[in-house]
């Protein structure tokens, strides 16, 4: 019975850090777009600031805060399955 609960172990680990590495994936080329997306972003604020339409500014802040809240929750769920990862093996 100990045996399957290793073969388990094992089997699980190796799917973890599959999803591990495809997030790692996932993240650098998010990263990428990010830079993209944060620079026009940036001009996109900066417009705001000068043709001073406020609405447009808190809607690219919206944005941020939204993009942002992805980046975060990607790191973290990367976290919690590497601690998952290291508790199994």
């Amino acid at each position: 019975m100990r045996i399957l609960g290793r073969i388990i172990a094992i089997i699980l680990a190796v799917i973890l850090s599959v999803a591990i590495l495809a997030l790692n994936a996932a993240s650098k080329v998010y990263s990428v777009f990010a830079v993209i997306f944060y620079t026009v972003l940036a001009i996109c604020a900066l417009m705001a600031i000068i043709s001073q339409s406020w609405q447009s500014l808190a809607v690219l802040g919206v944005l941020f805060l939204i993009s942002m809240a992805v980046f975060v929750g990607a790191a973290m769920l990367t976290g919690l399955l590497e601690g998952v990862r290291r508790r199994l093996c």
